[in-house]
């Protein structure tokens, strides 16, 4: 017992190297302790990141950084309608870019609550309501935002208004111009292709031989592991055998040079479909089907069916079951058939 009772004390740092307890050490623990209570201060001390090692750590010290400058945004800052961060440029023709802008007038946040509705995640309300380059939501509704400027009657709101116009106009007109300019031609560019990718609008692509439509929440350029891609994370609604509703898929719109007529990418806007009316009309009709569909059915198919062979499409004569576990694929690509028929 006394053997075990020295094991369990040494496991809990109790006992010295002798295997006896310290009173010096209890009687310094208890003193630390009793001093620290009673030297508690009723206040705040202020640590400070120290200096970094070349492996980016740090300490926390209590010297007061002596290479602090003063706080850009204060009192003073809060009284313009705007603030325009500026930070270096890389770029030949000119010596400093908009990193981003504070928009701070209560005139301006009530206009582009209109102007940028329902853009996700904007929320005009918000007391610092912050915009950052290369500034999408502007791009994307930047006909909407000049209509609104143009029609505006509050002399104040106006004002308020052609300040930020002139400043984002300074910034995104090489962007714009070059938007206009392709997809008038009915063209885009790898490097500007996020210019007509708006979120929540529909994303016109193809499964196999199904058409289908998604609903874009966000996008951006990101390394795959097939290469660079613009990348859309899309909802879709589908059915996987067991559940029915909303899901999410990413769409890769790889890298490519030059130019590429719009309709000619892996996925692309509804609104730049050459028969967006009828598309529509058949997507419509197609997933009420579907939807009906859900659930435990049999159904079955005798006919002609054509298939991708080796060297080119190849007919079948198929009987085709259709159950609730493989029913998502069939229906579609049996669906798409119909269509075609």
């Amino acid at each position: 017992m006394h053997d075990h009772s020295i094991e369990a004390k040494a496991q809990n740092g109790d006992l010295t190297n002798n295997g006896v307890q310290s009173a010096n050490d209890t009687e310094m623990s208890s003193v630390a302790t009793e001093t620290s209570v009673s030297e508690l201060s009723y206040g705040i001390k202020n640590l400070y990141q120290g200096a970094e090692d070349r492996h980016g750590r740090y300490t926390w010290v209590d010297k007061y950084p002596d290479d602090l400058e003063e706080a850009a945004e204060n009192a003073e800052t809060a009284r313009y309608a705007l603030l325009v961060r500026n930070k270096k440029c890389f770029d030949p023709r000119k010596k400093l870019e908009v990193d981003s802008i504070v928009v701070q007038s209560a005139l301006l946040k009530a206009v582009l609550g209109s102007v940028l509705k329902d853009y996700p995640g904007i929320t005009t309300g918000l007391d610092r309501l912050t915009f950052k380059a290369p500034f999408e939501p502007f791009v994307h509704r930047w006909e909407r935002f000049a209509h609104a400027r143009e029609v505006e009657e509050n002399p104040k709101t106006k004002q308020h208004l052609d300040l930020l116009f002139t400043t984002l106009e300074t910034e995104l007109k090489d962007t714009i111009k070059a938007k206009n300019d392709l997809v008038s031609h009915n063209v885009i560019t790898y490097e500007y292709v996020w210019t007509i990718f708006e979120p929540s609008d529909f994303v016109f692509t193809t499964k196999g031989p199904a058409e289908c439509a998604l609903q874009l929440q966000n996008a951006k350029f990101q390394n795959t592991r097939c290469g660079p891609a613009y990348v859309l994370n899309c909802d879709e609604v589908d059915w996987d055998g067991e559940n029915f509703g909303r899901g999410r898929t990413s769409l890769n719109i790889f890298e490519f040079s030059g130019t590429m007529p719009i309709s000619q990418l892996g996925a692309y806007p509804l609104k730049y479909h050459s028969d967006e009316e009828n598309l529509r009309k058949r997507l419509i009709e197609r997933g009420g089907v579907f939807e009906r569909l859900h659930g435990f059915h049999y159904k079955a198919y005798k006919g002609i069916a054509i298939g991708q062979g080796m060297f080119g499409p190849i007919k079948y004569n198929v009987r085709l079951a259709i159950r609730s576990t493989n029913i998502r694929l069939a229906v579609l690509t049996f669906l798409s058939r119909l269509t075609a028929a």
